[in-house]
């Protein structure tokens, strides 16, 4: 006999099928139905919303998901289950208003949700615990360090008496809380002794925590909890390199060149060890291109060779690293030498077989060609057109500046590494910590992305610190005399 299906599969299977039209009536359906039947306060209704906000979850739509959520929070529970289910959806709400900026609420709900898991179960529970380390990362985010670090402190504790698992993500987020409370404090309690498991799933949480600090902070906490990994779970385990990669992109924002540098050189040290060629061309192209940004020109063109030494057995890596090297050979002026990698890396993506590789490699030399005034550079951008597909970020590039040819106009590109960093690196160290998520420039000037919805007086300091920060950075810069 066939299982019914809910109305939640019902609508995740028509989302699979490419219909999320038919997916939201049904579970819209379901829950003004139950609604209907039940009152809009009943478990049964509330339960349908809550499956809704699953729903919308997996849709990408998180402002349905939130009302559904908020719905599902307003059941009157009649018995225990009930009661759980409940404290499961103000959880759950919690957690999905603190993933999308609104701390405020947040903070509200999460409040609410801890006073009534300690009436419940006791103050010294697992879900009051729990309750606590979600709070406490709210109040983290919105800089109120004292609390966050009061309440994960406590959370901790509690969760290593009952030895629950949980006690992992919260050590994860007190070792953010601890070195914005004090970065000197080492991010773990000295009597700690963790399991393997629970080192993994510590290391894991960090990963998902470095946003919400600013980078100075986490970049203290990564290393921390790597040399945490590194000594539990070995020097070459992929947690471990996953961290180190982190602390690179981390490093970056925070315009810490020598942890940055330092890093990279543990990674290519790894991947020597490992045998890996290809993660040796990666990495060396990752300093290639920090050596670039630096100002370091011999440096950078070392770690570019280096790359495509590596790169040789996998032609993919390699027509990309040619690439990335022709084009900053393009940007320090070495125009024969930056024609000659572009045509060994459309070369080398005809080795690879990739048609999409190879047309945006087409369109790097398109582009290169119009930067020299070479009539090439239309045919190279009308055959990457041939082989990309329609709405690839390439296809739009080749599309861009095929239409600034025909218009005899310049192309309009932008961007300098150097000066992207210096802009991310002073906003990151005068914004409060954790409001900053990274920064990024086109056509229109620099794009200030925040990691929570900034109140009317945070929007205005970013407004003002970003003019402060650029307009330091041209009275500085030699060009501007």
């Amino acid at each position: 006999m066939p299982t019914l299906m809910s109305a939640l599969q019902r609508a995740l299977e028509a989302l699979q099928r490419g219909n999320p039209l038919s997916g939201e009536r049904i579970v819209t359906d379901a829950a003004k139905i139950a609604v209907q039947t039940y009152g809009a306060q009943s478990g049964r209704a509330c339960r349908a919303h809550f499956e809704a906000s699953q729903f919308f979850h997996a849709a990408g739509k998180p402002g349905e998901m939130l009302m559904s959520l908020r719905a599902a929070a307003r059941v009157v529970p009649q018995n225990e289950e009930e009661q759980a289910a409940r404290f499961g959806y103000l959880f759950q709400l919690g957690a999905a208003l603190d993933r999308q900026g609104q701390l405020g609420e947040a903070e509200r709900v999460l409040r609410d949700l801890v006073s009534d898991l300690g009436d419940t179960y006791g103050e010294l529970s697992q879900a009051a615990a729990t309750g606590n380390t979600a709070l406490a990362g709210v109040l983290f985010e919105q800089g109120e360090i004292e609390e966050a670090l009061a309440l994960v402190d406590g959370a901790v504790q509690t969760l290593a008496s009952l030895g629950d698992a949980g006690v992992a993500p919260a050590l994860a987020l007190r070792a953010f809380v601890v070195k914005a409370y004090s970065p000197v404090e080492p991010s773990f309690p000295e009597e700690m002794s963790l399991p393997d498991e629970l080192v993994q799933t510590l290391g894991e949480a960090a990963l998902e925590r470095v946003g919400q600090s600013a980078p100075p902070l986490a970049l203290l906490a990564l290393s921390d909890i790597e040399e945490l990994v590194r000594e539990t779970l070995g020097e070459n385990h992929a947690l471990r390199r996953a961290l180190l990669a982190q602390t690179v992109r981390t490093a970056a924002e925070a315009g810490d060149d020598e942890a940055q540098l330092r890093t990279l050189r543990i990674l290519a040290d790894l991947a020597e060890k490992a045998g890996d060629a290809l993660g040796q061309a990666d990495i060396q192209l990752a300093l290639a291109e920090a050596h670039a940004a630096q100002g370091r020109t011999q440096e950078a063109v070392g770690a570019f060779e280096s790359a495509a030494k590596f790169a040789e057995e996998g032609p993919r890596v390699l027509a990309l690293g040619l690439a990335r090297h022709a084009q900053y050979r393009a940007a320090i002026g070495d125009d024969a030498e930056s024609r000659e990698l572009m045509e060994r890396s459309v070369e080398a993506a005809r080795d690879a077989k990739e048609p999409e590789l190879l047309g945006s490699c087409l369109v790097t030399q398109g582009v290169l060609l119009q930067h020299a005034g070479d009539e090439a550079a239309s045919g190279k951008l009308d055959a990457a057109l041939d082989l990309l597909p329609l709405g690839h970020p390439d296809a739009d590039i080749a599309t861009e500046h095929l239409e600034a040819l025909e218009e005899e106009r310049p192309c309009g590109c932008f961007g300098d590494t150097g000066l992207l960093q210096a802009v991310a690196s002073a906003l990151s160290q005068r914004l409060p910590a954790g409001l900053l998520r990274s920064v990024a420039q086109d056509q229109d000037g620099f794009r200030v992305d925040l990691a929570r919805e900034p109140s009317p007086e945070e929007h205005q300091l970013v407004e003002r610190v970003l003019n402060e920060v650029l307009q330091e950075l041209t009275q500085a810069s030699p060009d501007s005399a």
